[in-house]
């Protein structure tokens, strides 16, 4: 609409939850859990940006999610729509679980950048997490 503008706003990333921090690990479940400052409503998106050492190519929520439906991904992004009759309603908390995600091989201090936008493609509001840590799978020896 003409006249219209969008000032993008922060987001707040309130967690990150993997099912294993294991580097290297395949068939991971990430549960991303963010409170957005403005609404996004049916048809609008969240995109996940995923550090460049992930695999997030095959990713995707579950068919029965009540809130997202999962978009052709990239090996470093996942992308969700909004489904039809649902809003994300603005500071109000949100939480989806991306499945099939692949670690990093190696161990280091990962960030996501999630991101509203709307039906269009316009970004509404962005933010990043906190470092999410991997961890080798090596035993300590004693």
């Amino acid at each position: 609409v003409d006249g219209i503008s969008i000032t993008e706003g922060p987001m707040t990333v309130d967690g990150i939850e993997a099912s294993t921090r294991i580097a290297g690990s395949t068939n991971v479940n990430y549960t991303f859990t963010f409170t957005p400052k403005h609404q996004v409503l049916a048809n609008g998106y969240v995109v996940i940006d995923f550090d460049s050492d992930y695999d997030a190519s095959e990713a995707y929520v579950a068919a029965d999610d009540p809130v997202f439906l999962s978009l052709p991904s990239s090996a470093n992004q996942v992308k969700l729509r909004v489904k039809t009759g649902q809003v994300l309603e603005a500071l109000t908390p949100q939480s989806v679980v991306v499945k099939q995600v692949i670690n990093p091989a190696v161990v280091k201090d990962v960030y996501f950048t999630l991101t509203t936008q709307n039906l269009n493609g316009y970004s509404i509001d962005t933010g990043t997490s906190t470092a999410l840590s991997m961890q080798s799978d090596r035993k300590s020896v004693v």
